[in-house]
């Protein structure tokens, strides 16, 4: 660490290189030293090893600004002059204003600004009319924003006498869950004048919506139903379905008319981000609507 003037007098050879060297050692340790250069310029460097600050001279040459603190202990760099900003500037998405934020000043900004549906509110994120294709997938899931979701299945009518199955995906509706043990399932049905029926199973490959196959008949008014599927965790992540509704029975004669419903987990404990529904026997679908909610709880 050097300073010197910058000024080469003129001098015999050997005096000439030592003075040339102090310079060249002072421009290369940018004057480095704990009291400013007795000799200054305009926009010359200072490092001021009394307080580890790097110095500019003004255009001027009539005072020194703080570029920045160098900490020789964590060896970082710290700029000079910079505020934090304020919670009114941090929450302003117009301002032009720059400074450092803490994690508060963070937090308050993306609350002032963020915008999430109402607690309670259902948005639509998707509507599919299936009329060809034995499946139908619900893929506009978002986990971030919404805590559960809300499925209205109205008139959904397969080309045969088949009954509707669920399955969910954790990949965007790549893969669907299919294996024989990947979900435990509850179903009722009720037709006119009948006895209510169930069936249930502890490991299956699917959700059933329904003990009883839809009519595909002319008159058929398919099935309809409101289903709520939910992530909820009891020491891992699961994935529920449930709900209930009516469908047209394909016992024939008068006796068309049937309550379904189903109740259903996947076991696996991983979240869901999108739904399959399917025909039992891979016909395909001819009708019918299906529509995806978010619902935003907290």
């Amino acid at each position: 660490m050097s300073q010197h003037d910058l000024v080469i007098a003129n001098q015999l050879t050997p005096d000439f290189r030592s003075d040339l060297n102090d310079a060249l050692q002072a421009l290369g340790s940018l004057s480095a030293g704990s009291t400013e250069p007795t000799t200054t310029y305009a926009n010359m460097l200072w490092y001021d090893t009394s307080s580890n600050i790097l110095k500019m001279r003004t255009e001027a040459d009539d005072a020194w600004i703080d570029i920045g603190t160098l900490n020789q202990s964590t060896n970082t760099f710290e700029v000079s002059n910079l505020t934090e900003l304020t919670q009114t500037q941090a929450e302003d998405d117009t301002s032009t204003d720059f400074g450092t934020v803490s994690g508060e000043r963070l937090a308050q900004a993306v609350a002032a600004n963020i915008s999430l549906p109402d607690p309670g509110t259902r948005t639509l994120l998707e509507v599919q009319r299936p009329t060809s294709g034995s499946s139908v997938d619900l893929t506009t899931f978002d986990n971030t924003v919404y805590d559960e979701y809300i499925i209205e299945i109205y008139g959904l009518k397969p080309g045969g006498d088949d009954v509707v199955l669920a399955r969910f995906s954790s990949d965007g509706g790549t893969t669907f869950d299919s294996g024989s043990s990947d979900y435990a399932y509850v179903s009722t049905g009720r037709s006119t004048g009948d006895n209510l029926r169930g069936s249930q199973s502890d490991n299956s490959g699917s959700i059933s919506l329904g003990t009883d196959p839809i009519d595909s008949g002319s008159n058929s008014v398919g099935l309809n139903l409101t289903l709520t599927c939910s992530q909820f965790h009891n020491g891992s992540s699961h994935s529920a379905l449930g709900g209930s509704g009516y469908q047209s029975y394909s016992g024939g004669g008068a006796d068309f008319a049937a309550i379904t419903g189903c109740s259903g987990i996947r076991l696996s404990n991983s979240e869901i981000n999108a739904v399959r529904f399917e025909n039992n026997a891979g016909e395909s679908f001819v009708s019918g609507s299906i529509y995806l909610y978010g619902v935003n709880k907290s």
